[in-house]
């Protein structure tokens, strides 16, 4: 699956949920609410600390898999909110990372990015 099919099933379900007319505060919101959830997840199976509504004796790598989706899907809602390409936002962040700290990692797109200046 490509970046660019991911905007647009991403649009589609907020469509069909009634939820694209929601404004970008909002999503930001129910970004910053799953990135809590993930962190929790994170949190119980790195440190092994529970809360007493979490049961100690499941280790289920599908919940983490879900909240890293969750996230995924929320950040892709704000990002299509101001038409953001996702392939775009990375490539400049890796362009940004490469000039900060002076890499040689070949990046594909980085000379399209590089030159858009």
């Amino acid at each position: 699956m490509n970046s660019k099919l991911i905007e647009e099933l991403t649009d589609q379900m907020e469509k069909d949920r009634g939820w694209v007319d929601e404004d970008a505060y909002y999503k930001m919101n129910l970004l910053i609410e799953e990135v809590g959830e993930l962190a929790r997840e994170v949190r119980r199976r790195e440190t092994g600390r529970l809360r007493p509504d979490e049961d100690d004796t499941v280790d289920n790598r599908d919940d983490l898999e879900l909240e890293v989706g969750d996230v995924l899907f929320s950040l892709i809602s704000v990002s299509n909110h101001y038409k953001i390409s996702l392939d775009r936002a990375f490539l400049a962040k890796l362009n940004d990372l490469k000039r900060r700290y002076n890499s040689s990692i070949p990046i594909p797109g980085y000379e399209e990015i590089n030159s858009n200046k």
